[in-house]
């Protein structure tokens, strides 16, 4: 039987709309963690097909080739997962679903979105009466199967309609649900955006200590990765320094590994927008 979070006891049915890395692991988590039937949708056909092919559990998945047709039942509620890249696309598909969804659907805008493009939905959807969510995930593929954390911005009474399904899909960590709410409109991807811009800064702090380490003391890279472990023991669960620590030890265990590393970081302006807004309002994060 599937559940039933609404309190008027209407079916739910989970949308995904985007079958990319992050899309097509979130609808593994849900399979996992709940036993919604859930409606995936891509552009790409074979993004669908591949996604009915690595689920076990193919007859909890509908696909739909068409967003129109997702819409058609009017007797079940929807909550509606948008995972695509962030811009144009995503606001484009934002409106299209305004228009096709009920007002007691809700969608949740789950992509890595500018704050600024956020709060213009969340206004967008409020002139329709339709429900809106500004909802920053973050814990990339890894996180979108096993536990993401959310960050939500929008209606309080919408984000509590919904925080049953967020905390079964949320990281879970000292008995608690890696799942909060921040406040109306857009400010879900406002928290994320500054959630990466300091991660950002963590990294570039490592890099500089590492390059301090191996040009200004010489230390070998065996002698710094056992004084970044070192660090382990001081600072708790950073996620950065861990992963930092495995590089370090593939380098000095792996030359083929070190050479074919790149000198550039790709980054998704996240990082940019936080920065800016920083300078913005003279808070000089």
């Amino acid at each position: 039987m599937n559940e039933i979070i609404y309190s008027n006891k209407r079916e739910t049915e989970l949308v995904i709309l985007g079958l990319g890395k992050i899309g097509s692991n979130l609808v593994k988590n849900f399979i996992h963690n709940t036993n919604f039937k859930i409606i995936i949708f891509d552009t790409k056909k074979t993004k669908i097909e591949n996604s009915l092919k690595s689920n076990t559990e193919k007859h909890r998945l509908v696909a739909a080739y068409n967003i129109e047709n997702i819409f058609d039942n009017t007797k079940s509620k929807k909550i509606i997962f948008v995972v695509v890249p962030s811009g144009k696309k995503s606001i484009d598909l934002h409106l299209t679903v305004k228009n096709l969804a009920s007002h007691d659907d809700i969608t949740l805008n789950c992509c890595n979105e500018n704050f600024v493009n956020s709060n213009y939905l969340a206004k967008e959807f409020k002139k329709s009466k339709k429900n809106y969510l500004s909802t920053g995930i973050s814990g990339g593929t890894l996180g979108a199967k096993n536990g993401l954390a959310i960050m939500v911005g929008g209606e309080e009474h919408t984000y509590q309609e919904v925080l049953p399904i967020l905390k079964k899909i949320a990281h879970f960590d000292n008995r608690k649900h890696s799942v909060n709410y921040f406040g109306k409109n857009g400010v879900g991807h406002l928290v994320k955006t500054f959630h990466n811009y300091l991660e950002y800064a963590e990294m570039q702090l490592l890099a500089e200590k590492i390059v301090f380490l191996r040009l200004c003391l010489g230390l070998t890279w065996h002698e710094i990765y056992e004084f970044l472990f070192k660090n382990t023991k001081t600072i708790l669960n950073s996620y950065l320094l861990k992963i930092t620590i495995d590089i370090i030890k593939n380098i000095y265990n792996d030359q083929q590994f070190y050479e074919n590393l790149l000198p550039i970081v790709d980054h998704n302006n996240s990082g940019l927008w936080g920065l800016t807004k920083s300078i913005e309002v003279e808070s000089f994060i």
